[in-house]
This record gives C-alpha cells, sequence and structure tokens, in this order.
C-alpha cells in the first residue's frame, strides 16, 4: 500500500490481484506492465525487432550455405564469376572462358553461357548423367525448364531486353543445375546468337581469384551475400539494445519514488532489481517468439519471390544451433540493458520518498 508512486498507476490497476494471496513482487510487476502499456509495448518491440532481424539474417546465411551445399556440384566447381567489362580475346591461365549474355522470356530474365565443350569449372551433365555436347545443340538447367516449362526437343523463343529482337532455338537436353537459370551452348552459338566477333568473350569461371584489373564489371563470390547476413545481425543486436535500454530506463525514472522507499524499507539493491527493474521478464519470451515467426515466414515469403525472380531454388531453412544462437543475443541485449540502468537505480536516493511526502 505504500508503493504510491508513478509506475501504480490509476485506480484500476492499483487493485489488480488485490486481496489474493502471492508475493509482493508478483503483484507489483503485474501492475507495472498494466498500468503502462505503451512502455510495455516499447519492451516487446524491442525483443521482437532483435528476434526479427537476426532470425532473418540466419535464416538468409543458413539457406544460402543449403543452397551452396546442395548446389556446389549442380554449379560446378569454380569459386568465383567474373563479369568483364568490355570483350577478350587473349587466353587467361586458369580460367574457363565463357560468352555470357541476357535474355528474357516473358518478362523474365535468364543468362545465355557460351562455353567450350571441354569446360573445366561449369557443370554440362545432364539428366540421363552424360556430359552435353554443346558444339550441337542448347540445353537448359533444370529450373529454367521448371521455370518456362521446356523439355528436350521444345522450341523456346526468347527475346534480346535491349533489341527487342527475337531468338528462337530447339533445346537438345536439360542440364542438371537447379541453382543457375541458364541456357546454355558453345562459344559460337552464343556469338551468333549475340552478333560478336570470333574469338571473343566476356566471362571467366575460375577456383582461385584472378588478378584483372580494372576489367572487371561484377565479381561474385560465395560469402558475399553471408558478409551481408552478418552485418544484418549485427544491425538487429544494435536496434535490440537500444530499444530496451530506453524502456528500461523509462522504467527507473518513473518508479524512483518506489526504489526510494523501498530502500527505506531496508531491501537490498538486489531484491529491489528484482521488484522494480526484472519486471519486464515476463514481456521478453514473447517478444522472441513473435519475432522469430514472423522472421521465418517473412523469408518463407521472401525466397519464393526471389526464386522466381532469380531461377535460384530456394529452400528456406533455420539450424536449430540459429534459433538458439537468436535466443541468446536477444537475451544478452536485454542483460546489457538492465546491468546499463542498474547502476542508475543503485543511485537512487532513500531521501527522495520522504521529499515526495
Amino acid at each position: 500500500e505504500m508503493l504510491n508512486g508513478n509506475a501504480d498507476g490509476d485506480s484500476r490497476t492499483r487493485h489488480v490481484l488485490a486481496g489474493k494471496k502471492g508475493k509482493v513482487r508478483n503483484k507489483f510487476a503485474l501492475r507495472s506492465i498494466l498500468a503502462n502499456p505503451g512502455r510495455s509495448f516499447v519492451v516487446f518491440l524491442g525483443a521482437f525487432l532483435g528476434a526479427l532481424m537476426i532470425t532473418v539474417a540466419f535464416m538468409f546465411i543458413d539457406s544460402i550455405n543449403n543452397v551452396i551445399d546442395r548446389g556446389a556440384d549442380s554449379m560446378g566447381s569454380f569459386k568465383y564469376e567474373y563479369v568483364l567489362n568490355r570483350l577478350k580475346t587473349d587466353e587467361v591461365a586458369g580460367a574457363d572462358e565463357l560468352v555470357i549474355g541476357k535474355y528474357e522470356h516473358d518478362g523474365s530474365s535468364f543468362s545465355l553461357i557460351g562455353a567450350d565443350t571441354d569446360v573445366k569449372y561449369l557443370n554440362i551433365d545432364t539428366e540421363d548423367g552424360s556430359r552435353a555436347d554443346l558444339s550441337n545443340g542448347y540445353y537448359v538447367t533444370n529450373v529454367m525448364a521448371y521455370a518456362y516449362k521446356l523439355e528436350a526437343g521444345d522450341e523456346f523463343t526468347f527475346v534480346n531486353p535491349i533489341t527487342m529482337e527475337e531468338k528462337k532455338v530447339t533445346i537438345s537436353g536439360i542440364i542438371m543445375n537447379d541453382s543457375q537459370k541458364l541456357l546454355v551452348c558453345s562459344q559460337n552459338n552464343a556469338r551468333k546468337l549475340l552478333v560478336w566477333d570470333d574469338g571473343t568473350y566476356n566471362g571467366l569461371l575460375s577456383e582461385k581469384k584472378l588478378d584483372l584489373g580494372d576489367e572487371i564489371s561484377k565479381t561474385v563470390t560465395s560469402d558475399d551475400i553471408r558478409e551481408q547476413m552478418k552485418t544484418l545481425a549485427v544491425i538487429g543486436a544494435i536496434i535490440c539494445i537500444a530499444a530496451l535500454y530506453v524502456s528500461v530506463n523509462m522504467l527507473i525514472s518513473e518508479n524512483r519514488h518506489n526504489i526510494s522507499m523501498l530502500k527505506v524499507l531496508g531491501l537490498k539493491n538486489r531484491e529491489i532489481n528484482r521488484m522494480i527493474i526484472d519486471v519486464n521478464h515476463i514481456i521478453i519470451p514473447f517478444g522472441i517468439a513473435v519475432g522469430l515467426l514472423t522472421g521465418y515466414f517473412m523469408m518463407v515469403e521472401v525466397f519464393r519471390i526471389y526464386s522466381g525472380m532469380e531461377g535460384v531454388l530456394y529452400t528456406p531453412v533455420i539450424t536449430a544451433q540459429s534459433i538458439i544462437l537468436t535466443i541468446v543475443i536477444v537475451i544478452a541485449c536485454y542483460a546489457v540493458s538492465l546491468l546499463t540502468v542498474r547502476r542508475k537505480a543503485d543511485r537512487v536516493d532513500m531521501v527522495e520518498s520522504l521529499k515526495d511526502n
């Protein structure tokens, strides 16, 4: 009855659990949460956003790893793919030369790849287990065959997105590659479609990094997306700490009178912390759970859209390790916030309650 500070709210919340058996600490915590729904929502929002962003980051990493692990053999053995900013004719040691072009079918883009039949780093194995004879036909990857409903023997029509010139080829077979949407043929046939000079190329595949100077227009490695998602996880942790710190700091400001009164009554700092500062413990698990679920279902939809755009069959995956790590990070952020504001609570003087009264 002596704890009549701001955190107790109006008369409706002051009488919650009145006359019921139970610890004062638990009654006060419930009244504090109900009395200030805005602050409680900020606590929930901090845990929710932190869990959401960290889940998205880890799920992206896990799903990309799954694509890489599952599709490593189907794509080939290359570690680096280079797209050059101008056509070259000289050979590059330790690399496969490619002719790379962009085309569209029904508004969806795919890549034209011209390669030699003895290409080393690009997988050209077909559904029947044999290597594609690129010198005598045009082949599509199985993800492209799935996307455009193509089979061996079908005629395939596509257009140049810049000139809108229409091209037509007959599909000779399907290459087992569920991670890239490609039309694969010989370099000469690719040059004919692109109307390029003999011997020219604009792409390289390699298992090691190449020193190409300023000739590179684009470099793709398997580590690029991982690094971006690690950055997102860090940003999520920072947002989580900031939101939780603000909310817990609000809790201290609102309860200075009550903290002072509890010190007058002889409670130790540890007991006061459990009663005043730790009232949000019940909100954090809900924030984490909702953030995890929202992040998962959001990424399921993102991967569905992304697979249709990029022609890569991304299966949404999140490992138990990532789930546990997400929970640990959010709880750690909450703990850091509590440790930061507990010092502020310890500095509250007993005289404040006497002054207020």
